[in-house]
Order: structure tokens, then sequence, then C-alpha cells
């Protein structure tokens, strides 16, 4: 498993070691098909993720703030995002999930949940959200979200090579 930190200036998606199967040309710029982003402050659920795939060949792109992971999706707009949601930050998931419904519809967020926001669940899943979790110890579903979709959306975009 290797992660690469976005926001401290990381190898790009190139050196990040994605097989040339992995890369597509659309519309004349060259993009990795889909990754697992992450969109934290604190690296806490980082340090969760990394404890639950350590057999795993799993790489986890960090970023820190929501704008440095819609950078992120501009690379490869059909990944799967695990954003950190907190009381303060909540409004602005918000509108950045229905933002990303409407202009990267193939992408899936998964929201990890600051304790005490469980009564907004169903709030954050109605603005586009695919699960919503509380705890580092509940991430075997979000690992199994993000497996289905990167495997699904990796034969989709060559898929969509093969065709062009």
């Amino acid at each position: 498993m290797e992660c690469e930190d976005r926001a401290s200036g990381a190898a790009g998606p190139y050196e990040a070691g994605y097989a040339e199967r992995d890369r597509f040309d659309f519309g004349g710029k060259t993009m990795v098909s889909a990754r697992f982003i992450l969109c934290e402050r604190t690296g806490k659920w980082a340090v969760a993720f990394r404890r639950q795939v350590r057999d795993k060949r799993l790489r986890i792109y960090e970023t820190r703030s929501l704008d440095q992971c819609w950078d992120e999706l501009s690379q490869a707009p059909w990944s799967i995002v695990g954003v950190e949601v907190t009381v303060a930050n909540m409004s602005q998931v918000a509108i950045w999930l229905e933002q990303l419904r409407h202009e990267r519809p193939r992408a899936r967020a998964v929201l990890l949940g600051q304790r005490g926001l469980e009564p907004a669940e169903w709030l954050l899943r109605q603005a586009a959200a695919a699960h919503v979790v509380y705890s580092p110890r509940d991430l075997q579903p979000v690992l199994d979200m993000v497996d289905r979709h990167l495997s699904r959306e990796s034969q989709s975009s060559r898929d969509v090579e093969q065709s062009v």
C-alpha cells in the first residue's frame, strides 16, 4: 500500500505507479481512470485506512482541503473520495457534494463523520454521500466500496479507451 500526500507536493499521476492501461486520453488530456482520494485535515482517518489495508495494494491520495481534493478529481474524475465531515465543515461539504454530483457524476463520496453527527446522516446521504461512517473501526464496508468502485471504473475506462 502506498500513500501519496498531494498537499505536500508528492509525485504526480505518472510517478504514482499507474500502469499504462490505467491511463487514458480524454480530449487531448491524459487522465488516470480512478483513485481513492482521502480529504481530511487531521490524518486520523488515513492512519485507520493504512492499518486496514496493510496487506492490500491500495494507493491512497491524501489531500487537506476540498479544493485540493477537487484538483485530484480533475486528474481522475471517476474516483471515490473519502471526505472528513465535522460540525465546522458540514455545510461546506454538503455544497461540495452537490457540485460533485453535477460535475463529476461517476465519482463517489464516502463521508467520514465526526461522532455526534449521526442525526445528520440522511441529510448527508441526500446530498450525494454514498456511505457515512463515524468510527475508524467501521472502515471495512468503505474499503469494500472502494474496491468495487475502483475495479468497475478501471474496467470502464479501458472500455472507453478501446472504443476510441
